[in-house]
């Protein structure tokens, strides 16, 4: 933020917008409407009148400008005003509504931080509110070998739970649709499930050298898929722990999501070919060769009929999953994009980039609505909470961050 915006903003702050000389409900109204434009157009609002909390500090202050004006607005009792003072209280009526709007503007979509959140890099982290216990619960995973359970409530966030057990840097996390169960997966190539509500560990899987890069709970939670450096898509059950069946990419997997109706299963590798799979089947359904570069993250709209993909190459494509079309490729970050979320509202989504930004766009429009910069270094992970109200979002800063979104 510059200075001078720093400047202003102590001013607005120190404001009393509401004690601008008793700005009525239904002046702000027409000042809006751009129905007042003149003085002369004063006698339109007689016999109006002010709220209630306005009357007594208009009362107050009638003697020291307006004079006789007190609670209604009747035309006969400007008659003795000049213009000069009618334009002067229209001046205080507007200034009054401006500086409660710049107020407003200045502290919206501000960010909750948790600063030095991780002892080294967050690479990871996924939002869900548990439909038993009705907490929010944010799952973080660092290079520090952690994954942190927090708790998000009353605007500020507590660590509820640091899940030791990793050997190795945590690459990715996810919590089933329950809210119950965090799964996540680490460079020491263990798969781990945890219980949200006590922190204990409840299984830890083996997925072998380099096979537990990327992991995600099926809609159902009955099975983990984990992208491998194989080539495969592992699927495992979440009761056993062992390996029921496997899905061919044939590349390094480092994105993968499954529709929420469960019916897809989608992979990004580290050629840029995205592979959807039909889960039921078994088999590949469709072949997406739209990046350059690797594909690290993807996402399915909240209907399953869209497929959101995130590349090195700075570039986000939204693909129709039915009949594989591009719909349209998004630009505006200026390095790796290196996560992407559908906010449950089906209209937006949420991206973070190397370019240490979490940008907010309009999948209709495919325009960028608001850019979030309180990130100091490249954002590895963002995602929307159940309601599609806030986002959270880690960093190589080791902070984490929550926005109110700006739709």
């Amino acid at each position: 933020m510059y200075a001078s915006e720093v400047s202003l903003e102590d001013q607005i702050n120190s404001a009393q917008p509401d004690s601008m000389f008793g700005i009525p409900i239904v002046f702000e109204k027409n000042v809006a409407e751009n129905h007042l434009r003149r003085p002369a157009d004063f006698e339109s609002c007689h016999g109006q009148g002010f709220a209630d909390e306005q009357r007594g500090s208009l009362r107050q202050r009638g003697s020291r400008g307006i004079g006789e004006p007190r609670g209604v607005v009747d035309a006969h009792r400007w008659d003795g005003v000049t213009d000069g003072l009618k334009s002067q209280f229209i001046c205080r009526i507007v200034c009054g509504i401006y500086i409660r709007c710049i107020h407003q503007y200045l502290n919206r979509n501000r960010a909750f931080s948790v600063n030095i959140a991780h002892d080294d890099s967050i690479w990871c982290c996924a939002w869900r509110k548990g439909q038993h216990d009705g907490i929010d619960h944010i799952i973080t995973g660092g290079v520090d070998d952690m994954v942190k359970s927090w708790k998000w409530d009353d605007e500020k966030l507590e660590l509820r739970h640091a899940l030791e057990g990793h050997a190795l840097g945590v690459v990715s996390v996810d919590v089933n649709d329950e809210g119950s169960i965090a799964a996540s997966s680490s460079l020491d190539s263990h798969i781990r499930l945890w219980d949200l509500h006590t922190g204990q560990q409840l299984k830890s899987i083996d997925a072998g050298p380099v096979d537990a890069w990327t992991v995600t709970f099926s809609p159902d939670t009955k099975y983990i898929a984990t992208g491998s450096h194989a080539g495969k898509i592992n699927l495992f059950s979440c009761d056993t722990g062992k390996l029921e069946s496997f899905l061919e990419t044939k590349k390094f997997t480092l994105s993968i999501a499954f529709s929420p109706d469960g019916k897809y299963l989608a992979s990004g590798a580290i050629d840029g070919i995205i592979k959807v799979f039909d889960i039921s089947a078994g088999k590949l359904v469709h072949t997406l060769e739209g990046h350059a570069m690797p594909i690290r993250s993807l996402t399915f709209s909240k209907d399953s009929t869209m497929l959101i993909t995130a590349s090195d190459d700075c570039h986000i494509k939204i693909y129709n999953v039915q009949h594989a079309n591009l719909i349209g490729t998004v630009s505006g970050h200026g390095a790796w994009v290196l996560s992407v979320d559908c906010c449950p509202d089906n209209a937006h989504f949420v991206s973070s980039s190397s370019d240490k930004t979490v940008k907010v766009w309009e999948i209709a429009s495919r325009e960028c609505i608001h850019t979030f910069n309180e990130h100091s270094d490249q954002v590895w992970g963002a995602k929307y909470n159940n309601g599609g109200s806030r986002i959270v979002s880690v960093s190589d800063d080791r902070t984490i961050n929550i926005y109110e979104c700006p739709v």
